[in-house]
């Protein structure tokens, strides 16, 4: 399953901790899935988990998302945004921010 919802380059993060490879995994498809989440609404296009890399930044706690695809005019390839990511003993929760448009 890891391989259909990851890029290589992000496996590489999940990988790194053979302890918390189940857990980074997890994190991964949650900050993915909040990233779609968040963009569905406002484009109405479906996203799959190759239209944006997730890296993680320890210093932040948080993943950093990257759109890997033209959505539409507005929300282009290259387009970053943060998504902050807890965890507790039942819960991986993840939130996409986004940035906020000029016109908005």
């Amino acid at each position: 399953v890891i391989k259909k919802i990851t890029l290589p380059a992000e496996r590489v993060w999940v990988d790194e901790s053979k302890a918390q490879r189940r857990l980074r995994a997890l994190q991964l498809f949650c900050a993915k899935e909040s990233i779609y989440k968040a963009y569905y609404p406002l484009c109405r296009k479906r996203l799959t988990f190759k239209d944006a890399f997730v890296r993680w930044e320890e210093a932040h706690h948080a993943f950093v998302g990257t759109l890997l695809s033209d959505i539409n005019e507005t929300h282009q390839a290259g387009d970053l945004l943060v998504v902050h990511c807890t965890v507790n003993q039942s819960y991986v929760m993840c939130c996409a921010i986004m940035p906020r448009l000029a016109d908005a």
